[in-house]
């Protein structure tokens, strides 16, 4: 499969397209077909080693992305080959991504690929700062 990867941390040059083995959904886990990949801060400090949770090189970047499910693997339930999907994983910069299954869900209805793809980090993360650290509480009003 065709891979985007970081053999050093570094700037944008470091971001390298080649092929790579093909990941398999085990235990737990679920193969997505990736179509559209999100890009943001974390994919950004990961690529030049500041991201906490950035692993050693070789990497293959993004966190959050979209496809369709390939294969399952042992004692997943819920997911089938042929669903379309969104993923909150590792290595998403690929065409196939193997993720936990707890961190990949249906595409609600009317909701693309493309769209999909931005949802796990970013909107995570908006929701996370506005309930958590802002303490934004329901009819509370939030000015952008």
């Amino acid at each position: 499969m065709r891979a985007v990867r970081i053999d050093e941390f570094g700037g944008p040059e470091v971001l390298v397209a080649g092929e790579m083995p093909d990941p398999v959904a085990g235990p737990g886990e679920v193969l997505v077909r990736v179509e559209a990949a999100g890009v943001n801060r974390a994919d950004a400090l990961l690529r030049s080693g500041s991201y906490h949770r950035a692993g050693r090189p070789p990497l293959v970047p993004g966190l959050e992305g979209a496809g369709t499910v390939v294969a399952v693997g042992a004692g997943v339930t819920g997911l089938e080959p042929g669903q379309q999907v969104m993923a909150l994983g590792a290595g998403l910069y690929a065409e196939l991504a193997a993720v936990r299954a707890e961190r990949v869900a249906p595409l609600p209805g009317g909701v693309g690929l493309v769209e999909a793809a931005a949802l796990p980090v970013a909107w995570l993360t908006a929701w996370y700062c506005l309930r958590h650290l802002a303490g934004l509480g329901e009819g509370e009003t939030v000015v952008v």
